[in-house]
């Protein structure tokens, strides 16, 4: 009776192992909107709360663009240049104009519907347990209709290039923002229409100063 208590304990322990060795090799699944339900920390972190971060070091990042008009292709594109303009590090390239072969794939896909009407996009991420980087691909997906909303205060700002960006900024392994001591301070707070009504409809100078640091100029 020992004996078989000791194979039953044995049993139990190596299916344990296995469980986490399996989870460990497939990386740790993450979704943006609910790493940190606080919304203190700037950055996503990882199972073990250390700091993510995209992999750059293997150059071009391949973005392919899914059901987007021409119109709302443009404002992607252009938002997307902009953060790829303050680290020579960070290079995106579009499908649509460079046929390149790469491993590092974001795909964004327009016009879904979320259960939360007010969900305006969300983003896929998951990290790899040994090097605590973001993997890709990684998959972005977005409300139909942002082109047609305008900020009040800037109508050739719309909602889309906002979205886009915070996105974006996801991938970097920036988190969303839930505490209100954050309004008016990044592009990364999470309800767009509070950080409109304090005059945040693009990346800030901490967004700016923040992804410098993380990925160099």
């Amino acid at each position: 009776m020992l004996k078989n208590k000791k194979h039953c304990k044995l049993a139990k322990i190596i299916g344990i192992i296995g469980l986490a060795l399996s989870f460990i090799m497939s990386g740790a699944s993450l979704t943006s909107s609910l790493i940190n339900i606080t919304g203190n920390s700037r950055y996503i972190k990882s199972m073990f709360f250390i700091d993510t971060k995209l992999d750059t070091s293997k150059g071009d990042i391949k973005i392919n663009l899914y059901d987007f008009t021409d119109e709302e292709k443009a404002i992607v594109k252009d938002s997307i240049k902009e953060i790829d303009d303050l680290s020579s590090r960070i290079n995106y390239v579009f499908s649509d104009e460079e046929d390149i072969s790469t491993n590092q794939v974001i795909n964004i896909y327009n016009n879904i519907e979320f259960k939360n009407s007010k969900t305006a996009g969300d983003v896929d991420l998951r990290s790899s347990f040994f090097t605590i980087n973001i993997q890709y691909p990684i998959n972005i997906n977005l409300r139909e209709g942002l082109i047609n909303s305008h900020d009040e205060n800037d109508k050739s700002a719309t909602l889309l290039s906002h979205v886009v960006k915070h996105e974006i900024m996801h991938t970097l392994g920036f988190n969303d923002l839930r505490t209100d001591r954050w309004l008016g301070k990044s592009i990364m707070y999470y309800d767009t229409d509070k950080s409109s009504d304090y005059g945040v409809v693009d990346l800030t100078e901490l967004d700016k100063k923040d992804i410098i640091e993380r990925y160099g100029e």
